[in-house]
C-alpha cells in the first residue's frame, strides 16, 4: 500500500486484501511487479442508498484471465461489508469477466455501451453472514 494524498491497494496475485478494509480511491493488481488491472472508486452519499461509482481499466495484451475478476470480488466484497446498496461501474465494452464477476455481487445487473465503454448499473446483493457455531 501507498500513501500520500490518498490511500491505495494493490493487489497482488490472488491475495486481495480483506473485506473489512475501506474502500480506498485506487486500487490494482499486479502480477510479477506489473499492474495489469486497476480501478478509482468513490462512494456516492444518498439518503436512499449509497452508492459505489467504479472506473476498472486493465493493460492490452496477455494477461491473467482472474486479474479483473480479483478486482470486482476485492471491491464489491469491501462495499457489500460498507453496507453500500448500490454500484455504478464503467468498464471496457466487451469484458465478459468483468461483467460475470459483477453477476457473484449484484442483482440485477443493467448494462449500457457509451462508445468504447459499458456503464453497468445494479443493486449490490447483502453479505453472506457466516456464524461461527462453538
Amino acid at each position: 500500500m501507498t500513501s500520500s494524498s490518498s490511500v491505495a491497494h494493490r493487489l497482488t496475485a490472488r491475495r486481495p486484501v480483506g473485506s473489512g478494509a475501506p474502500i480506498a480511491p485506487r486500487t490494482e493488481v499486479r502480477v510479477s511487479g506489473r499492474v495489469v488491472a486497476w480501478s478509482s472508486a468513490k462512494v456516492v452519499l444518498d439518503p436512499a442508498g449509497d452508492t459505489l461509482d467504479v472506473r476498472i481499466e486493465c493493460t492490452g495484451g496477455d494477461q491473467p484471465p482472474w486479474a479483473r475478476r480479483l478486482l470486482v470480488h476485492d471491491l464489491l466484497n469491501r462495499a457489500q461489508h460498507a453496507g453500500i446498496s448500490r454500484v455504478t461501474l464503467a468498464c471496457p465494452l466487451g469484458d465478459v469477466e468483468i461483467i460475470d464477476a459483477l453477476n457473484d455481487h449484484c442483482q440485477p445487473v443493467v448494462a449500457r455501451s457509451a462508445g468504447t465503454t459499458c456503464i453497468v448499473e445494479a443493486d449490490l446483493k447483502a453479505p453472506l453472514r457466516r456464524d461461527h457455531a462453538n
